[in-house]
């Protein structure tokens, strides 16, 4: 790796010898030949070279593009963006991709449904989607409703959600920084208020509120009991192991990431629920409002592209998560992702799908995808 700065080009020839004939760059997800240095390689350097490293790096970190050796930093850059690099090593391998797997994308939108989250996300998003869905629908999206804690939320907004075709999901009662200390009574009633709501009060029916979002990604063994008690089909708070991750039940190996102090699941294999991870985008490491990547120096709309065309034939989604405020005051990020759904349903075989049909399809992957989606509602307006 050499890193071009205001200070000019500095390789790892430059520093004393690093035995380091290898570097897997997972940022840019391509194996790299020769030597190099990139900060999460440092540690692999002796101490004398990761020091200099270190040092270089601090230097140059507000200026610097790194610069593949054998190839320039575009090539580089395009061959992500193409989805050309090699799937992680546990994953499948590129060869095993299957062209006439859907590629597929996920919007969806975590907060209460007030009348501005309606405007953020179905007037000033879904309407200005120029294409439609291959069965000539209007994208869906799911909603993952809270009250707050302030008993916030409009029937009618969600009703008119149902309406259109898109789901209805939970993302708790009190949206409370301290759901791992509630008991588990109280974590149970904080998951389904929302959902005992929805019907009870707005009249949406049972069988189709059955996902659920912890509130900040926050769970613990509480959660998966819950869940499973009160018949969710499906969670959506633990990251993806790795890109080419499916979505899959608990109990049927279904790989949990459970390695953060507010990620405990280590229960959770027994219980018959699905995970549909919260899938994260190339760069950092935040799973929702997506922003350009500093790391990979990446607009928003190049990482969704980069992560479109790493998973095809992988049939995994492309995750765009949002809050309303986010819709509101991102505008840039807001064109650019609207940008990427319109370029992606002009790839062949790309659906906008909701959380639940996903799961629809892995339970029936032989179904073309047109007649899974004929059983939903299709928003031709």
């Amino acid at each position: 790796m050499t890193w071009q700065g205001g200070v000019g080009l500095i390789s790892c020839q430059t520093l004393p010898p690093c035995t380091h004939p290898i570097i897997q760059l997972d940022t840019f997800g391509i194996i790299v030949a020769g030597l190099g240095i990139v900060p999460s390689e440092l540690k692999q350097c002796p101490a004398m070279c990761r020091c200099l490293g270190w040092l270089l790096v601090a230097l140059l970190a507000a200026t610097c593009t790194p610069i593949v050796r054998g190839v320039s930093s575009q090539e580089a850059l395009q061959e992500f963006l193409n989805g050309d690099a090699p799937a992680p090593s546990e994953s499948p391998s590129s060869e095993e991709r299957n062209s006439t797997v859907p590629s597929f994308v996920f919007f969806s939108i975590d907060g209460a449904l007030m009348e501005s989250a309606w405007q953020s996300g179905y007037t000033n998003f879904v309407r200005l989607v120029e294409n439609r869905n291959p069965n000539g629908c209007r994208i869906p999206m799911t909603w993952f409703a809270s009250k707050q804690g302030l008993g916030q939320g409009k029937c009618e907004v969600a009703q008119r959600i149902h309406a259109v075709g898109h789901e209805l999901a939970t993302h708790s009662v009190m949206h409370s920084k301290d759901v791992l200390n509630f008991t588990y009574e109280q974590m149970k009633a904080d998951i389904q208020g929302v959902k005992d709501w929805l019907v009870n009060e707005c009249g949406i029916p049972e069988d189709v509120v059955v996902g659920y979002r912890a509130p900040y990604f926050y769970v613990n063994n509480f959660t998966g009991q819950a869940l499973a008690e009160l018949g969710f089909l499906y969670d959506s708070s633990l990251p993806d192991k790795n890109y080419t991750q499916q979505a899959g039940r608990w109990d049927q190996g279904m790989d949990l990431v459970c390695n953060r102090d507010y990620r405990q699941c280590q229960g959770w294999p027994q219980w018959p629920v699905w995970e549909v991870p919260a899938y994260r985008l190339p760069g950092e490491d935040k799973r929702t409002d997506p922003a350009p990547s500093l790391e990979l120096n990446l607009t928003v709309y190049q990482r969704l592209e980069a992560d479109f065309n790493r998973k095809r034939g992988y049939g995994v989604p492309v995750s765009l998560a949002t809050h309303g405020n986010y819709l509101t005051d991102a505008p840039e990020a807001v064109a650019d992702m609207l940008d990427f759904i319109d370029w992606a349903l002009d790839q062949n075989n790309t659906w906008v799908i909701t959380y639940s049909q996903y799961i629809q399809y892995l339970q029936n992957p032989d179904i073309p995808m047109e007649e899974l989606m004929s059983e939903y509602p299709c928003d031709k307006s």
